[in-house]
C-alpha cells in the first residue's frame, strides 16, 4: 500500500505528442524524472501479431534513441492473444500489417518537387488518398475486407502533422 501522501503520475509518452489534446511531451520529461519507479504496459491488445513485431524492429534500434529523447525510451509490445483481431484482406490475399513507401528520385526531380516542400508533400498526400480509394473501391465490390466487413470509410484514419497535409488528403 502506498504511504500517506504518495502521488501516482499516469501519462503516455507517446500520446504527449498529440498537442492539440492539451497533451505536453516536455511536461511528461519532466515529471517522469522525478519518480522513483515506472510501470509500461506492454500487451497491444489491438493490432495484428505481426504489426507488433513490425514497429518493434523499427523501433529497436540499439544506437539512438527511438523518439529522439532519451526520457522517452521505446517498451518493445508484445500481441495479446485476442482471436478476433481485424485482418485486411484484398482479393482474398491477407495484406501486410505494415508497408513501407519510397518516392522515386526520377520522379521527384521530373516534377520539380526535389527542390519543393510542397509539391512533394502534394505527390504524398496524392498517393496516399488513390491508395484509399483504391481499396475502398475494392471494398464496395465486396474484395477488400476487414475479417469478413467489407472495408469502408468508417475504417481508414490518415494521421498527419499539419491541417494543411489533412486537406490535401481529404481534397
Amino acid at each position: 500500500a502506498p504511504a500517506p501522501g504518495s502521488l501516482f503520475l499516469v501519462g503516455d509518452p507517446k500520446q504527449s505528442i498529440y498537442s492539440f489534446r492539451g497533451a505536453d511531451l516536455f511536461a511528461y520529461m519532466r515529471a517522469s524524472r522525478n519518480v522513483d519507479s515506472r510501470y509500461t504496459l506492454t500487451n497491444n491488445w489491438r493490432s495484428e501479431p505481426d504489426l507488433v513485431r513490425a514497429v518493434n524492429t523499427i523501433f529497436s534500434n540499439p544506437k539512438k534513441d527511438a523518439f529522439l529523447y532519451e526520457e522517452v525510451p521505446f517498451e518493445k509490445a508484445t500481441a495479446g492473444d485476442v482471436k478476433d483481431r481485424t485482418l485486411l484482406t484484398v482479393c482474398g490475399r491477407r495484406e501486410e500489417p505494415l508497408q513501407i513507401w519510397f518516392l522515386s528520385s526520377a520522379r521527384l526531380e521530373t516534377s520539380g518537387a526535389k527542390t519543393n516542400q510542397s509539391m512533394t508533400a502534394d505527390i504524398i498526400a496524392s498517393s496516399v488518398a488513390s491508395e484509399i480509394a483504391r481499396l475502398l473501391n475494392l471494398g464496395r465490390q465486396g474484395k477488400a475486407k476487414l475479417r469478413t466487413e467489407p472495408l469502408n470509410e468508417g475504417h481508414i484514419a490518415v494521421l498527419v502533422r499539419v491541417n494543411r497535409e489533412a486537406r490535401i488528403v481529404q481534397e
